[in-house]
C-alpha cells in the first residue's frame, strides 16, 4: 500500500498494510508455487516468519517469499533489491542479515501475472557477505510511515554465483512470464 505525503509528492508505503496484503495473497503464491515446482506448501508459525520462513514445502524447505509492487516490475532480469535495513530509526536489521530460509522467491506484481526468481538464500547471504563492501551499491530508499526501509540495488550480472531460476511460464491458472 501507498499514498503521497507532503514533501513534494513522495511515495509513502505502509509497511504493516504491505504485510496483510502479503498474507493475504499467500494462498494465490502459494497455489501458483505449487503448480509450478510440483510440491505443496504449508504457512508456517509467527516464529518462523520472523526468522523469514514464510512457507515450508514438502520436502521440509523453507521459502521466504517478497512479492515487490507493480511499479518495481522493471526491474526484471536487470536487478534485485537487498534490504539491508529494515526500519532506520530502529536500524533494525534487513532479511539478508536475518533470514534462515532455503530459498527466497522474489516477486513482481500483479498477482494475475506474476514473474521472478527463485534464489538461494544461503548462496546469496555468502555472495552478500563477501561482496557487501567491495564496491559502492546503488541505495533504494523506500519511505514508510515514519521510518525508511533501505535497499541495495544488485544488478543480476553480479550474482553469477549464486543459483537464481527465473520463474516464468502457465502456472496455478495465473499468467506467468
Amino acid at each position: 500500500m501507498k499514498e503521497t505525503d507532503g514533501r513534494c509528492g513522495e511515495t509513502v508505503h505502509d509497511k504493516a498494510a504491505s504485510m496483510r496484503r502479503e498474507r493475504q495473497d499467500m494462498p494465490k503464491v502459494r497455489s501458483w508455487l505449487e503448480n509450478l515446482l510440483g510440491c505443496t506448501f504449508q504457512d508456517t508459525s509467527l516464529a518462523e516468519q520472523l526468522k523469514g520462513k514464510d512457507l515450508v514445502s514438502s520436502d521440509g524447505e523453507y521459502y521466504e517469499i517478497k512479492i515487490r509492487n507493480a511499479e518495481y516490475r522493471y526491474l526484471y532480469k536487470k536487478d534485485i533489491l537487498i534490504e539491508t535495513i529494515s526500519n532506520d530509526q530502529k536500524n533494525s536489521p534487513g532479511w539478508i542479515y536475518y533470514s534462515e530460509a532455503d530459498w527466497l522467491i522474489y516477486l513482481y506484481e500483479p498477482l494475475d501475472n506474476l514473474i521472478g526468481y527463485k534464489i538461494s538464500m544461503p548462496a546469496l547471504k555468502r555472495w552478500w557477505k563477501f561482496n557487501e563492501f567491495r564496491r559502492s551499491w546503488d541505495t533504494k530508499k523506500v519511505q514508510n510511515k515514519g521510518y525508511k526501509t533501505i535497499n541495495r540495488v544488485i544488478p543480476l550480472n553480479f550474482l553469477k554465483e549464486v543459483q537464481i531460476t527465473y520463474l516464468p511460464g502457465e502456472a496455478g491458472g495465473y499468467k506467468v512470464g
